[in-house]
């Protein structure tokens, strides 16, 4: 059985915009099964896709908001301050 999820992401692995899904503890690519959890383990490759994604506008800013604090386990305040921090570091604004 599938899990539930209504988050796309531009995948690192498989290079596409794909869904997100919550299966058996893990989250993982619907095209690519890559597992975003292990991806979260090295903060270059997760820093990389965050960065990645946000560049792609409001979408993928978005998205990157949802997933970060699902894959770090990082509170949502963390998550956000994080994430700010990095988009700011790399010349991305966020949306107010």
């Amino acid at each position: 059985m599938l899990g539930k999820s209504t988050l796309y992401i531009h995948c690192p692995q498989c290079k596409d915009n794909m869904l997100v899904l919550e299966q058996q503890g893990k989250y993982i690519c619907s095209g690519c099964n890559l597992d975003y959890l292990e991806l979260a383990k090295d903060k270059e490759k997760l820093d990389g896709l965050l960065v990645e994604n946000m560049k792609l506008g409001v979408h993928g800013i978005m998205m990157v908001l949802a997933v970060h604090p699902k894959i770090t386990l990082m509170s949502l305040g963390e998550s956000n301050a994080y994430i700010k921090e990095l988009a700011q570091s790399h010349g991305i604004t966020l949306p107010v």
